[in-house]
């Protein structure tokens, strides 16, 4: 694969999670990891790398409420929204990482 040709790319992407006020950026990286995570080696890079522990620490930002109240919402004014859906991509990543296909 290409992306094993970049030695930094992983780094990257593990230095950016770092930042978890930057929680659309974030939601980039995970995007990306879930994108990635389709090829075994990288998958095993990854998992080296310890990016597991990075997403599994978004899951615990979700607010189910949110969901539930009915009101209406849009990630530029609400910022929960845009963790929930960090959260949710972090579960899309997880599973990727694990082999399945969300």
């Amino acid at each position: 694969s290409t992306f094993l040709q970049l030695p930094q790319l992983i780094d990257d992407l593990l230095r950016i999670l770092h930042f978890k006020n930057l929680t659309k950026l974030c939601c980039e990286v995970a995007e990306c990891v879930r994108n990635i995570s389709v090829d075994s080696r990288l998958q095993d890079a990854l998992l080296d790398a310890g990016i597991l522990w990075y997403l599994l620490t978004f899951l615990f930002s979700y607010v189910f409420t949110l969901e539930e109240c009915g009101v209406e919402r849009s990630e530029d004014t609400n910022n929960q929204e845009v963790l929930n859906r960090l959260a949710k991509l972090s579960v899309q990543a997880c599973a990727r990482l694990a082999g399945y296909e969300p």
